[in-house]
């Protein structure tokens, strides 16, 4: 009898923690991937034996960019939808009736909207504890046009590296680098994130061409190249000594104008003070200056004119005075024995004496009828 009585207490007590611990929330898949641009289903279904007058659903979501700033994406309260006033407002649309399923679609999906989603569901009396089922949501973007560069010096035995980043691309892509065929050579690519990048050693001319970096992820692939020109290194002995010669050379020309500078100087100056030495007028104050006595001792004196010689005319045992407006007579002889007659000092008149040598054997001098006339005035 005693275990009859405790039957319907049992009955009792399964049916109200049947009815307590009823919402259950289900998540078929835990992780969803969109293109950018494209529509997501994020799925969230649940269970529940309590009447749906009470019925609240939330959508928040914790953004991968920002993790500390959950935001609420879309909400249904007692029969009512309620959209956020977030940047999902607009293109969050509940999948089917809220009582039904919990499941929400995303429209025109962003790289922003990336994270974790959180689908919680409440409908009481089943329960304070809300039944929370999680969504990770990630928007795919392909790789964007990768840009390719050099660093290095193209030069036969050195090393250039080569780059290859591109700016977006989700998940990260993979980088290939390879010479372009006819070679169709792969290099050894090293991944650094959003960056692939090679190291080409001990170059020569055999390494110019066309390189070619592709970047490459679910969502599809891009390229870039860039090409290459190596050059002979190094000048050599030859190119070295003609760099030596060329400084040289023009390191004497230089000299050579800066000598011929200065000459130049030194002689301008020369003539100014030869000018400055010898003006006529700072002689003339000089001599002006000077006492007779000292001014034969001068060094500097003003020229003499030549007194003006008549012509000496040839004669022998003549004796002939030149007087104002005199008349003399020209003998005529071809023995001349001296051109110049002396000059007598203190008299006025220009003697010519007979030679000591008085021969008989010189003819007597001939007399011409013409006449010759002479400047007057007596030398001094």
């Amino acid at each position: 009898m005693e275990s009859r009585l405790h039957l319907p207490v049992l009955w009792t007590l399964t049916g109200f923690l049947a009815v307590v611990g009823a919402v259950k929330v289900t998540v078929n898949t835990p992780s969803v991937h969109v293109t950018r641009g494209g529509t997501a289903l994020l799925p969230c279904s649940f269970r529940t034996t309590a009447a749906l007058n009470r019925l609240n659903i939330i959508w928040t979501v914790t953004p991968l960019v920002e993790p500390k700033h959950p935001l609420q994406v879309i909400a249904y309260e007692q029969g009512q939808v309620v959209e956020s006033l977030t940047e999902y407002l607009g293109r969050v649309k509940f999948a089917f009736r809220p009582t039904q399923d919990a499941g929400i679609f995303i429209n025109h999906t962003r790289v922003s909207d990336t994270g974790t989603y959180q689908c919680t569901v409440i409908n009481p009396p089943d329960g304070a504890t809300p039944n929370i089922g999680l969504v990770g949501l990630t928007v795919l973007v392909p790789p964007s046009i990768p840009d390719c560069s050099s660093d290095g010096h193209g030069q036969e035995g050195g090393s250039i590296h080569l780059f290859c980043s591109v700016m977006e691309g989700i998940p990260a892509p993979r980088f290939r680098w390879e010479k372009i065929p006819p070679d169709g050579q792969l290099l050894n690519t090293r991944q650094e994130d959003s960056r692939g990048s090679t190291t080409l050693t001990n170059i020569t001319l055999g390494t110019s061409g066309l390189y070619r970096c592709t970047a490459t992820n679910q969502l599809g692939s891009q390229s870039c190249a860039i090409e290459l020109h190596i050059h002979a290194g190094g000048i050599g002995t030859m190119g070295i000594f003609a760099a030596i010669t060329i400084t040289l050379i023009m390191g004497l020309v230089l000299l050579a104008l800066l000598a011929l500078v200065l000459n130049l100087h030194q002689q301008s100056r020369g003539k100014w003070r030869d000018a400055e030495l010898y003006d006529p007028a700072r002689v003339d104050n000089l001599s002006a200056m000077k006492s007779p006595d000292t001014a034969e001792s001068s060094l500097i004196t003003r020229p003499v004119s030549r007194p003006h010689i008549p012509p000496a005319w040839p004669s022998s045992h003549i004796v002939y005075s030149v007087r104002r407006s005199q008349i003399s007579p020209v003998p005529e002889t071809p023995h001349i024995r001296n051109p110049f007659p002396p000059l007598s000092s203190g008299t006025d008149s220009i003697t010519e004496s007979e030679d000591e040598d008085n021969t008989s054997d010189v003819p007597p001098p001939v007399y011409r009828s013409s006449l010759y006339s002479v400047n007057s005035g007596f030398l001094v």
